[in-house]
């Protein structure tokens, strides 16, 4: 095992993991013009646990 430990020194080079950590759950919102009050989707509150929002100002498909 020290040898693994070692070569990931010597190399510089990390395996797996992710982008971020903490968020258990991923919301993709449109922009909207109504509040969001506890209970709704896309009120931090609303969830027990910690959860990554992003809003999309403009969706990418035209009508």
């Amino acid at each position: 095992m020290t040898s693994i430990k070692a070569s990931y020194a010597l190399n510089n080079i990390v395996y797996g993991g992710k982008n971020f950590y903490g968020a258990a759950v991923g919301i993709l919102m449109l922009e909207t013009k109504f509040p969001r009050v506890c209970g709704d989707i896309g009120n931090g509150v609303t969830w027990p646990f910690p959860v990554l929002m992003r809003v999309y100002v403009e969706p990418p498909w035209t009508w």
